[in-house]
């Protein structure tokens, strides 16, 4: 989809803009991109982004040494429910797909431990005090 690839050059170039990661997320979800949206709309409220090292693939942290890595650092249980998000990535694209993931089984765990009437929808906040991100 060639509007999705637009966004993503744009927060590739601004890596830290995490104001625009809002707006793309409001703008990916009128497309019908939600769990990308919710993806994106996460990092932008918790001031996160894929860390992209000297061999330029993208990956997340699960501890950081430097300012740029802390961006990228998740809180421990998405790598609990993801193991995929110790890969690395040769698109940001592709490294916010993991994410996605990983946060949507994040959320269908806690709902499923939350039992019956837990809130569909909304990705749960890791990491935090607790309740949906949104």
């Amino acid at each position: 989809m060639r509007i999705l690839t637009d966004w993503y050059q744009q927060l590739e170039q601004a890596p830290e803009d995490f104001e625009l990661k809002l707006v793309a997320a409001d703008a990916l979800w009128e497309l019908g991109e939600e769990e990308l949206s919710e993806c994106l709309r996460w990092q932008g409220l918790h001031h996160r982004r894929a860390w992209q090292p000297y061999d330029g693939r993208f990956n997340w942290s699960t501890q950081w040494m430097s300012r740029k890595q802390a961006l990228s650092a998740l809180p421990p249980e998405l790598f609990d429910v993801s193991h995929e998000l110790y890969d690395h990535w040769t698109s940001l694209l592709q490294a916010d797909q993991a994410l996605a993931r990983a946060l949507r089984r994040l959320q269908e765990a806690q709902r499923t431990q939350q039992g019956p009437g837990a809130e569909a929808g909304t990705i749960v906040d890791p990491g935090a005090s607790g309740g949906p991100s949104r």
